[in-house]
Order: C-alpha cells, then structure tokens, then sequence
C-alpha cells in the first residue's frame, strides 16, 4: 500500500478496536504482576513482621544491635513487641499457669471444706512441668503451704504441706479447662475442674468426685493477678 493511502494512526485505533478497549487493556489489573496502590506483597508484610519482631529484642537481622529510631516508630514498636509477648504467652498457655488471689465474695464452699479468707494459688510452667504453691490462711487461724510439682499427664505427683494428700495428678482438657484429683496412700480424697475464664482474668475451681467426676458442692474462684 502506498504510504499515503495507509490510514491515520487515529483511524487504526477507531476501527480495529471497540472504543475504549484498548485503554481498558493498558489498565487491566493483573495479580500476578501488578501491586494495588499502598498495598505491599506478602513477602514485604513478612519481613517487615520479621523486622519488628527483631527489634523487640533490639537486634537487626544481621545480629547488630539497631540504633534507636524516632519518637513514633518507637511507640509503635513498643505496641508491636507488647502484642506480640501477649499472643506467645497466650499460645503457650494452660489452665493453671500464673498468679490467682482468692475472690472471697464469689467462693462458696460446700460441705467438709475449711473456708479461707485469704489464699493466693501460684503455678510456673517449667518445661513440661507445673509448679504450684498454694498460701492459703483458714478463718480459723491455721495456716496452709502446700506445694506440688506435676505435668498434665494423669500421672500421681508428690504434694506436700497439703492436709491429707500426698499425691496429685493433673489432666489437661484444653487450655482452659483441667482436672485434678488428689489423693493419701493411694486412695482418692478429692477432686476439683478448675476453668479458666475466656479472657484469663479469672479461674473457677469446681469441686468434683475424685472418682466419678461427678459436680460437688464448693466453688472457689480466684483472679488473675
């Protein structure tokens, strides 16, 4: 074709495509290659995660302590490092773990019970063991130090200062629900379901049947301290 008759550029663009198509084309969005505006890749939200948890211990990624940075990005590390030791110490729990004070108001004790008026029920996870420590101070006047070391195992553990128990064995539901059942010679005296509440600001022991399992009549209530 003679150059001269070769259409325009503008009439090629009219009547080889539907009006519009091809700038559509030239703006069509593709995953795979395109970015929306503002939004990184996951690759770039996983190493600025990686980045910030770094900094909770104050190391860069080479292991070379990082200079401090502006009065925001501080507050927002700190955030950033205050949520994260919350959600690891939250996927680490159970239902034991932590320091839990005597809510006298809300305990009631059954029969055959000694009622406190102060007690404090400490546990510590050391490995895949519990250490507890119960204080407790009786409306009597006595005093009780009890203390055990046990895993969630089922198995008997040694108890010791608790009155008529020599043994305890603990079994985890789930991490808000366990059983314990204590026993003296090799007979079972007690039991209790402790459960912890939703938000672990609280934890309900229930007594129970050492054998049968069965609902008793004491509640005891303590709360997170």
């Amino acid at each position: 074709m003679d150059p001269a008759e070769q259409p325009s550029v503008g009439w090629q663009q009219r009547h080889s495509e539907p009006e519009g198509l091809a700038r559509r084309k030239e703006l069509r969005f593709d995953p795979r290659r395109d970015q929306r505006p503002n939004q990184p890749n996951r690759a770039d939200r996983n190493s600025s995660v990686a980045a910030r948890s770094l900094r909770c211990s104050g190391r860069s990624s080479g292991g070379v302590r990082r200079p401090e940075g502006g009065t925001a990005m501080k507050r927002r590390d700190l955030t950033f490092c205050i949520a994260l030791a919350v959600f690891a110490s939250l996927a680490s729990a159970d239902p034991l773990t932590g320091k839990w004070v005597l809510n006298v108001g809300k305990t009631h004790y059954g029969g055959g019970a000694a009622p406190r008026k102060h007690e404090t029920f400490v546990c510590e996870k050391k490995k895949e063991l519990l250490r507890c420590t119960i204080k407790s101070e009786r409306l009597d006047g006595k005093s009780v130090l009890g203390t055990f070391t046990a895993a969630f195992d089922g198995k008997a553990y040694a108890a010791t200062g608790i009155p008529d128990v020599d043994r305890v064995s603990l079994r985890k539901l789930d991490d808000h629900v366990a059983d314990a059942t204590f026993t003296y010679k090799g007979r079972p005296v007690f039991g209790y379901r402790a459960v912890k509440s939703d938000d672990g600001r609280s934890l309900t022991m229930v007594s129970v049947d050492p054998v049968a399992r069965t609902v008793l009549n004491s509640v005891v209530v303590y709360d997170r301290q």
